[in-house]
């Protein structure tokens, strides 16, 4: 089996570097000593367009258009202050930083990002726009098993998505189905005295979901 060059096209056709996307090859560029090194035509996340040369691409001396800035990890699409970058790297942490404190109950579960999403902000933010993000939403896995994609994300209230949360709590009472959040919406009770009357106190599912109730369950 013949080995794939690191300047041929084969190896270098649609790989991504830092912020660069290689569309193409360009022109050779040539030193005045005669020696040539390979170009390639990139494509920024801010969507510049430049031409780069390969071994600046491939020892990651070249990042970006030249958009990237020597200030940590700041960049100019404007949004690295705004909810929806923190929840970006919010997502991405949990997902691969074994010190996050939830990274058990993702990353530890085999949960990813989508390679789109993980090495684009611009990607997911322009996903998010375009699904209804706005501040007082949050993202939410459709299948809590699955990964963060297109495909099996949205964005629902907080409280909806703590219903579709796998560790919530389902209980059934009079053949109808809830979670305690539900049953709070139906009864009047409060949630966390559903919770407390349920294990704390070691009521009877009826009399934690009947007693006081401002509704008929």
């Amino acid at each position: 089996m013949s080995k794939v060059l690191a300047n041929s096209e084969e190896y270098m056709m649609g790989r991504k570097f830092g912020m660069l996307t290689v569309m193409g090859r360009g022109e050779e560029h040539y030193f005045p000593n005669g020696r040539h090194r390979d170009r390639w035509i990139c494509k920024c996340e801010c969507r510049n367009v430049k031409s780069i040369l390969g071994p600046d691409l491939r020892n990651n001396s070249v990042k970006s258009c030249g958009c990237l800035l020597k200030k940590g990890t700041h960049t100019t699409h404007g949004y690295s202050s705004t909810r929806l970058y923190k929840e970006w790297s919010d997502m991405k942490s949990r997902c691969y930083s074994e010190k996050n404190k939830r990274y058990k109950r993702y990353g530890g579960r085999g949960i990813k990002v989508c390679d789109e999403w993980k090495n684009s902000f611009n990607a997911f933010k322009d996903w998010a726009l375009s699904h209804g993000y706005n501040d007082n939403l949050t993202i939410d896995r459709i299948n809590t098993n699955g990964d963060y994609t297109p495909e099996n994300c949205r964005y629902i209230s907080v409280k909806s998505q703590m219903n579709n949360m796998s560790r919530n709590r389902k209980t059934e009472f009079n053949g109808e189905v809830h979670t305690v959040s539900e049953w709070e919406d139906i009864t009047g009770i409060k949630s966390g005295t559903i919770r407390a009357r349920l294990d704390r106190f070691g009521w009877s599912v009826e009399k934690a979901l009947t007693k006081g109730a401002k509704y008929v369950c």
